[in-house]
């Protein structure tokens, strides 16, 4: 079915749909195996290859994520609650190694804007009502140069937590997905950051969860504290990551783990991270 241009398309479903597939019992020839993994690439549902990622092989090229066991369960039950998003998000890491950094900006962003017209979001944003919050009376972000260093604090990450992520009482409140995905790519952080990433050095600590790790991923080098936690929630609000993860993520750790962290929801530690090769050093969390 994956190698018939017609009859492939006969596995998608306009819900979202993921295949739990085994790997072959004999792996395909070179020639053979390019040509399957080149059709899948155009498969309009998400395929999780049921084997762990060390015995995977080039197996890998024809999944969107590689698990088994519990990790499998993971992605099984995560992608069952937002199935359009998660094929989505299947769909855009496939070509995330073909794209630049913009390039992938775009891409991500349209998909998240139209994902935020969906039924999905439109769901839990009822589920979970944004709440009316006074301003606050201290700057969100502090600022301050000593010598050529210019040092950027998070003052709501200032405490127990790098960042938990994007203020879910402003998700959707702009007048269209349209224009949010305009304002998204006009002030793209991520973009920036990867403009300066050679000069860019990110220290995170505590819940870095969503654009947390996402942003923090993009810069030249990352030092997690021994006490981090990561994670990409989105898929849990009927999206997909929005502040640029699925361009930097993959770069750092490949498409395979990058679908795995969004479509489980479960969160890694620094030690895990660092093996990975998406935070570069561990150090001692404060106090410790």
């Amino acid at each position: 079915m994956v190698a018939s241009p017609v009859r492939r398309r006969d596995l998608g479903d306009a819900g979202g749909e993921l295949l739990v597939v085994a790997p072959p019992r004999q792996p395909p020839e070179p020639v053979a195996l390019a040509a399957l993994t080149g059709a899948a690439s155009e498969l309009p549902v998400a395929v999780a290859l049921d084997t762990s990622p060390s015995d995977a092989g080039a197996a890998a090229d024809l999944a969107d994520v590689v698990a088994t066991g519990e990790d499998l369960e993971a992605v099984v039950e995560g992608f069952s609650r937002s199935p359009r998003a998660g094929t989505a998000l299947a769909l855009l890491l496939r070509g995330a190694a073909r794209r630049s950094v913009w390039e992938g900006l775009v891409a991500e962003s349209a998909v998240y804007s139209t994902l935020q017209g969906g039924a999905e979001f439109a769901a839990w944003r009822v589920a979970h009502p944004p709440r009316a919050r006074p301003p606050s009376s201290t700057p969100p972000v502090s600022v301050e140069r000593r010598g050529d260093v210019l040092e950027v604090t998070l003052e709501r990450g200032a405490g127990p937590a790098f960042s938990a992520g994007g203020d879910l009482d402003e998700f959707g409140s702009r007048p269209d997905p349209a224009t949010g995905h305009l304002v998204r790519l006009a002030r793209s952080l991520g973009a920036v950051v990867h403009e300066l990433a050679p000069r860019v050095t990110v220290e995170l600590h505590g819940a870095c969860f969503g654009s947390g790790v996402e942003l923090p991923a993009f810069a030249g080098r990352v030092v997690a504290a021994a006490d981090t936690s990561i994670a990409l929630p989105e898929l849990g609000l009927g999206l997909i990551p929005g502040a640029g993860g699925t361009a930097s993520l993959p770069r750092r750790i490949g498409r395979h783990r990058t679908a795995w962290l969004a479509l489980s929801g479960r969160t890694i530690d620094a030690a895990t991270a660092h093996t990975w090769g998406l935070v570069d050093e561990v150090v001692a969390a404060a106090g410790e």
